[in-house]
């Protein structure tokens, strides 16, 4: 990923920060610290809001993204708010290179960790329902 690149898009609505993670390779360290940088600031600058982030773009990813989301996570809920996460990969579906990322996710058991749904609309109606 060019340095320059956004890593994330961010869109403030009434329920929740929506970040849609840029690059389908998240798995350099320093991708991953710049990732940390921006969404550290999101949440800095709006405390305790839920944040929904979006995986539609997320290939592959490392062990050090996932440390990242349980900090984020853990930090979140310090804040009384809610982490959801959305369109994880759960299986190939365009080229050889998708990978498995939902299978990741249920070998190191996060699958029962973090709140999984299948897209945004999924997740704001959670976050409606429990409101």
């Amino acid at each position: 990923m060019n340095p320059d690149e956004p890593m994330v898009q961010i869109e403030h609505g009434p329920q929740a920060t929506v970040i849609t993670l840029l690059g389908p390779e998240l798995i350099e360290d320093r991708v991953i610290s710049r990732l940390e940088d921006a969404l550290v600031g999101v949440v800095m600058e709006q405390p305790a809001r839920h944040m929904i982030l979006d995986f539609c773009q997320v290939r592959l990813l490392s062990s050090s993204l996932l440390g990242l989301l349980i900090r984020l996570k853990k930090t979140l809920a310090e804040q009384n708010a809610r982490l959801l996460v959305c369109c994880i990969r759960r299986e190939i579906t365009s080229t050889p290179q998708d990978k498995y990322v939902y299978e990741l996710l249920k070998i190191v058991r996060l699958d029962s960790v973090f709140e999984i749904c299948d897209g945004v609309d999924q997740a704001l109606s959670r976050l409606e329902a429990n409101a």
